[in-house]
């Protein structure tokens, strides 16, 4: 497994294969990866830690980049080119660094190392990508002037030399494999894309890894059938947010999915209750989209049309942890009113949660006795005045908590003051069904998995209120 957790591989070696045919007896290239790898793995302190790429194929030549390969050099967390004429010549190498460096956004921002095997001549000019890298000159120059290669096998002092280089370079690619393994602040889902929408996701992947540091699923795509939908419902299972790019093309519709990969997506998300955020770009002519369906999805609530730098500020700023909530006192009087609504079964679970409620904001439950015209009227009455609703989610539940939100949808015009929050807690067990409805403005807390109270999450929810009442 790489040592970035977010990365497909921590290095990437782009080589000439003249630079590793076999000279004396050794493989110049193959003997750096074998020496690089296994100071790497001394420094990050486990040698299954440390992923490197390096094609061995004699395919190369001037045939284009395989998918495999165009995979690898997007997701890499560091490219290391050895430069020499013989890299230089090879369109294969020269197609390697291109497209890495368009994945940076043709900026190298440290992850980029060059190692010069051999002095280039004045045929052969360095890149000017290039120019302003530190080089690790594995070359020298002999009493004769003579350009020569360091190796193992050559006198003393050059065999130190070489060690002491390659030791170096280790040294700084560790670093910045360190620097880039900061814990995700979240996992997301990025959607497949139309072919014409496909360099804009690359975008948005870059930004939400590099300014968000997030976790970016799924992490294997271009994926076909039945692979592409367990690999979906895989990655929409760890996410917290649904993001996906639309353009004016609804996207292919294979026999065995009749939907199209762009609707399924967003349909199991939307079964799954996940938040879901969409874009397109606001040159887009909607009426001038022919498919009436994908004109529909253009339409909806969850999309916005802004440039895409505006949108994925606003998506980083839609992951950023909630502010912590000062330190709780005694609350005021006429304070915010949670009402925490439950089924008796879930009662327990209820009272749990509201025993985590801050103390400065007002929180109740439904009354569990009574006559049933006394119940009916304490209910409406807080449904009427309360300032966030929280619905409890517990066991065997699922067609009471839904009916209630749909209830809910009835009455909400009906209010005075809009609510301010509106979530459903979502507790254990595990195994059981996703919620089936979607809502504007429906929170749900996600604590299936949790033993205990999601302290932080339900903070989030009640933020909204928090923010009305004294420190």
């Amino acid at each position: 497994m790489p040592a970035v957790p977010q990365a497909g591989c921590d290095v990437f070696i782009s080589y000439a294969d003249v630079d590793n045919a076999e000279v004396f007896g050794v493989e110049w290239v193959s003997t750096l990866l074998r020496d690089l790898r296994r100071l790497l793995a001394q420094k990050v302190g486990r040698r299954d830690q440390v992923s490197i790429w390096w094609d061995e194929t004699e395919l190369r030549g001037n045939q284009g980049l395989t998918p495999a390969i165009e995979a690898a050099l997007r997701h890499t967390a560091t490219f290391l080119l050895v430069l020499s004429p013989g890299y230089l010549a090879s369109k294969w190498c020269v197609q390697e660094k291109a497209l890495f460096f368009q994945a940076l956004g043709g900026e190298p921002q440290g992850r980029v190392f060059v190692v010069e095997k051999t002095r280039l001549d004045a045929e052969h000019t360095r890149p000017v990508e290039l120019s302003d890298l530190k080089a690790y000159q594995f070359w020298y120059r002999d009493e004769h002037e003579r350009v020569r290669t360091r190796s193992l096998r050559d006198p003393e002092p050059h065999p130190t030399a070489y060690i002491r280089l390659v030791e170096d370079l280790a040294t700084d690619i560790s670093r910045q494999l360190k620097a880039q393994t900061v814990a995700p602040h979240a996992t997301v889902f990025l959607a497949e894309v139309t072919d014409d929408l496909d360099q804009q996701r690359e975008q948005v992947q870059r930004y939400l890894e590099q300014e968000g540091q997030c976790r970016v699923l799924p992490a294997q795509r271009h994926l076909e059938g039945q692979a592409f939908r367990d690999a979906l419902d895989q990655a929409l299972g760890q996410c917290t947010l649904f993001m996906q790019l639309l353009g004016a093309y609804p996207g292919r519709r294979p026999p065995n999915i009749p939907q199209g990969y762009t609707r399924l997506q967003l349909e199991r998300a939307q079964q799954l209750g996940l938040r879901i955020m969409q874009w397109h770009d606001p040159a887009l002519k909607l009426d001038r989209v022919e498919a009436p369906e994908q004109r529909q999805l253009l339409e909806a609530g969850t999309v916005y049309a802004e440039p895409l730098e505006t949108f994925k500020q606003r998506l980083v700023q839609a992951l950023r942890p909630p502010a912590p909530v000062p330190t709780p006192q005694a609350a005021p009087l006429g304070a915010p009113m949670v009402f925490i609504h439950t089924e008796l079964r879930d009662r327990s679970l209820a009272e749990s949660i509201m025993q985590h409620v801050d103390p400065r904001l007002m929180v109740t439950l439904p009354i569990s006795a009574g006559k049933a015209a006394e119940v009916r009227k304490d209910l409406a009455n807080k449904l009427r005045n309360c300032d966030a609703l929280l619905l409890v989610y517990g066991a065997r539940t699922l067609g009471w908590v839904s009916s209630q939100l749909v209830d809910w949808n009835s009455l909400s015009p009906t209010r005075e003051r809009p609510l301010q929050a509106l979530g459903v807690y979502d507790g254990p067990p595990e195994d059981k069904p996703a919620l089936p409805i979607r809502m504007p403005g429906l929170h749900i807390l996600r604590c299936r998995q949790e033993t205990a109270i999601c302290v932080q999450q339900l903070q989030a929810f009640l933020a909204p209120l928090l923010q009305q009442v004294q420190p």
